[in-house]
């Protein structure tokens, strides 16, 4: 009795690589496979009415984040559908991080033969149930990565396949938890958290208060150190969570990378300790106040002094920062505490190296900073983070620290979607709005600079956060 037939979708723009992977699929008879190609070009697409394909089939490689951005796309519509890379050059390590990325299934480019072309197809499919089938249709687009000019053959290339795909247009902010591949652990109930840890005195030292600030991996207490008085901050793993080695060793990451910073804009570590119950916790200074992301919020929009000014301290910090060789990779409002002062405006501090980058890794840090995985919150994530690059530097930071001014300018981020995965597509194939096409009122000159800080291309934004400030002086950055 023959086998079913396998119906595998293509993805490919070139020409004669697409003909080579037909005529490779054709060759396998058991099973026999049926396969259809899909390219940029709107007219040779599948009819979407008809689309039940029980494999993808799309090239991949290290670096590109134009395909990068693609293979995201397909993951986020096949809908159960498994995916099959090939991957460019016999990258084991690139096929691995694919696999944590979504991926199916991959095999190597060179000397591709239908024979493992076709196992690999059978191993995706194998693990997905086979009333699961594509939904839509996604394309392959041309190989040059788009420009960031509007209106480029590029980017209609992108504007036809989006469409094509339905995307929705959504003006809502995504939750901004750092992503990680692996994604995140849902919050607690509200109550639930509330009690956690309170009334705890912890190495005998620090009586936990109350909760002042909690997430779905840990908690802020304000405590008070019980011999001496003195009122401090406690960020702690929660429970649930205490046996986690990898979060344990993201707190102490963060302990030392704040702590090598001698800056006053960076927060105060000044203790790392563990429960009775292996819960770590950082002990920090106690600020007054409220984050960015909470100011803006309120007010919506900041005038220009105020927000120019904001962001030229936070990139003072950085210069600090960078300086010793950490690079933040979360830099967003939420991270950008405005501590009250009396009769002064507030001070900025900088929060969070949960997920930094040291140059000085210890055995074992390199393994949580990953390069095959995306780190940081979506909104904020520069390029090169979202295709999970190895080389991510400081200039990330900078990329990240122009999309905060621009949302402190305007009350909204330069790129929505419904998900994470929609805000990092559009980051990486949509040109960065301008200032002015949200507020007319905004200074061109300010727009030039908010677009050099957002450059896609890392090699045109600001060699460094003080060349960024010094830019910055004009609109009331100070110095």
């Amino acid at each position: 009795m023959s086998e079913p037939a396998l119906r595998v979708l293509v993805l490919e723009d070139d020409a004669a690589t697409a003909h080579e992977l037909l005529t490779l699929l054709k060759r396998s008879r058991r099973p026999p496979i049926l396969a259809v190609h899909a390219c940029a070009s709107a007219d040779s697409l599948p009819d979407p009415s008809e689309a039940a394909f029980d494999a993808v089939l799309l090239g991949v490689e290290r670096g590109d984040l134009h395909r990068l951005a693609i293979l995201d796309e397909v993951l986020r519509r096949a809908g159960g559908t498994p995916v099959v890379a090939i991957v460019s050059g016999n990258d084991l390590e690139l096929g691995d991080r694919l696999i944590g990325r979504g991926v199916g299934a991959w095999v190597a480019a060179p000397g591709l033969a239908a024979g493992a072309l076709r196992r690999a197809i059978q191993k995706a499919v194998a693990g997905t149930p086979k009333d699961r089938v594509l939904t839509g249709y996604v394309a392959a687009l041309d190989s040059r990565r788009p420009s960031p000019s509007e209106g480029s053959p590029s980017h209609a290339a992108w504007d036809r396949v989006l469409a094509c795909l339905g995307r929705p247009e959504h003006d809502a902010r995504v939750d901004e938890t750092p992503v990680e591949a692996t994604g995140s652990e849902a919050p607690a109930a509200p109550a639930e958290r509330s009690r956690e840890a309170r009334g705890e005195v912890l190495d005998g030292k620090y009586e936990l208060l109350r909760t002042v600030a909690e997430g779905g991996l840990g908690q802020v207490f304000e405590a008070r150190h019980v011999q001496i008085g003195h009122r401090v901050a406690v960020k702690m793993i929660r429970r649930p969570l205490s046996g986690d080695a990898e979060l344990a060793a993201r707190f102490l990451l963060e302990a030392r990378a704040a702590g090598a910073v001698a800056h006053p804009g960076c927060i105060k570590i000044m203790d790392f300790g563990m429960s009775p119950d292996g819960r770590v916790y950082l002990v920090m200074e106690y600020l007054e106040g409220e984050n960015l992301a909470q100011r803006i919020r309120r007010e919506t929009r900041l005038p220009v002094p105020e927000a120019v000014a904001v962001v030229s301290d936070t990139l003072d910090v950085l210069a600090a920062t960078h300086a010793k060789g950490i690079v933040h990779r979360d830099l967003k409002p939420e991270n950008i505490f405005l501590a009250s002062r009396p009769h002064r405006p507030p001070e900025v501090k900088l929060l969070d190296f949960g997920i930094a980058r040291l140059s000085d890794r210890r055995a074992g840090e390199e393994r949580l900073t990953d390069p095959g995985v995306a780190l940081g919150s979506p909104h904020f994530m520069a390029p090169e983070q979202i295709a999970a690059l190895p080389d991510v530097d400081a200039r990330a930071d900078t990329y990240a620290t122009g999309v905060v001014l621009f949302e402190a300018l305007t009350g909204r981020t330069p790129f929505q979607g419904a998900n994470s995965r929609e805000v990092m597509l559009h980051a990486l194939t949509e040109p960065f709005p301008s200032l002015r096409s949200v507020d007319p009122s905004l200074p061109d000159a300010l727009d030039q600079v908010v677009r050099r800080a957002t450059a896609r291309d890392r090699a045109h934004r600001f060699p460094s956060a003080e060349a960024f400030q010094l830019a910055l002086q004009p609109f009331g950055g100070g110095a």
